[in-house]
């Protein structure tokens, strides 16, 4: 049987592993790219002001009739920040990473199911 210590250390090993990933060097790259440009960093911080926004009033049961003029700014934005190179690497670098991140989970949670032996 393995001790929580050793297998916290595998752990480690394989968040390593991960990190040297070319997926991972892509996203780090793409997003160092993106923080580059003002633009896209003040773009990116309104988006997520008006995303908070709309969330506090969903929470509120506000009917959304009452913040759609958000939602369409938020649909605006989205497509505006798409359409910017650094930005569109930036997303496919971090869907590789996320792709890469649920195939090991899958691969734990695949062993968790076998039987023990």
């Amino acid at each position: 049987m393995t001790d929580k210590e050793s297998l916290l250390s595998e752990a480690e090993k394989l968040a390593h592993m991960l990190v040297l990933r070319p997926e991972v060097e892509a996203y780090r790259e793409a997003e160092a790219k993106m923080n580059n440009r003002p633009d896209v960093v003040a773009s990116l911080r309104r988006l997520r002001e008006i995303q908070e926004q709309i969330l506090e009033f969903s929470e509120r049961n506000v009917p959304e009739v009452h913040y759609q003029h958000l939602v369409r700014q938020v649909e605006t934005l989205s497509t505006e920040l798409m359409s910017i190179p650094e930005v569109e690497a930036f997303t496919k670098a971090q869907e590789e990473v996320d792709q890469l991140i649920q195939t090991v989970t899958g691969r734990l949670r695949a062993a968790l199911d076998l039987p023990a032996n």
